[in-house]
């Protein structure tokens, strides 16, 4: 959910204005929480999708399976989002 809200910012501020230009410690900084933000929502998601299992076990966990999958998915999309590439202050 984070990524998403990320993303949808991300995309919706691109796309309505022109990013102010940020020194490169700046820009090296923001890349890096970004990453972080979007390790920790993949692992919280996979967390409750384990969770949920624990409490709702069957021998092939489709629903488990296939949200590791939207997961995984939605995690390399993310860390392949072209959209945030402000320019680098002179």
């Amino acid at each position: 959910m984070l990524v998403f809200g990320i993303w949808r910012a991300i995309t919706a501020t691109h796309a309505q204005s022109t990013p102010a230009c940020v020194s490169a410690k700046d820009q090296e900084h923001i890349r890096k929480l970004y990453n972080e933000a979007i390790d920790k929502a993949f692992q919280e998601h996979i967390a409750n999708l384990f969770s949920v299992w624990l409490k709702d076990y069957s021998p092939e966990p489709k629903r488990a399976i296939v949200g590791t999958d939207n997961g995984i998915s939605a995690h390399q999309r993310a860390y392949n989002l072209k959209y945030w590439n402000p320019p680098v202050c002179p």
